[in-house]
């Protein structure tokens, strides 16, 4: 029983992404309760880990790293090119790290990790002109990323009998989508109109 909850060192790297993103948005959140909320997070994503439970610590770490790539390209720390490509490697590399505990990688998951970090970055590029927060940008992205990641490996079940419906991600997907963008006009409304 304990030989099964082991940490990897792969999977401890995969927190410590999390854990080093947070601490470096932390010096720009602009609450304690934030901060503090996001510590939480990390902790209660730690033990799911231990769990391994990884759908919330994988969405946790996409999110985080669109958060940090948007920030950084908005204060002007890094171009457009360093920012898709850190957001590229970053979701193509927690993906396959989860995957590689379950399995070991295929060329198959191989393949769709690298499609999803590059499909996850391109969207996330078209947003970093847009008049918005890097909170928004990163809600969007990170709405984007769990469509095409759910998307992809629903489709990818063995058969038609035991692919599960899905009329229900569409929905919540869109739903979530809404949402954010009722969100964004809500709040930047001034903004959205010059643009």
């Amino acid at each position: 029983m304990t030989s099964q909850r082991r940490w990897p060192v792969l999977l401890i790297i995969f927190w410590l992404i999390q854990v080093g993103v947070i601490l470096i948005l932390s010096r720009v959140l602009p609450g304690q309760l934030s901060r503090n909320l996001l510590l939480v997070l990390a902790v209660f994503n730690a033990g799911l880990i231990y769990l391994r439970q990884f759908d919330l610590p994988i969405l946790t770490n996409v999110a985080l790293i669109l958060a940090l790539a948007h920030l950084w390209q908005g204060g002007g720390f890094s171009s457009p090119l360093l920012a898709s490509a850190l957001i590229f490697t970053g979701v193509a590399l927690s993906g396959l790290i989860v995957q590689s505990t379950f399995e070991p990688i295929g060329q198959d998951k191989l393949l769709a990790w690298f499609l999803i970090g590059l499909f996850t970055a391109e969207m996330a590029s078209l947003t970093a002109f847009w008049p918005i927060t890097y909170i928004q940008k990163s809600l969007l992205g990170t709405a984007i990323f769990y469509f095409v990641w759910q998307l992809w490996f629903k489709m990818s079940e063995v058969s038609a009998e035991t692919r599960p419906s899905l009329r229900g991600h569409f929905i919540f997907v869109g739903l979530a989508v809404m949402v954010i963008l009722v969100n964004i006009i809500w709040t930047t409304w001034p903004g959205l109109k010059t643009f």
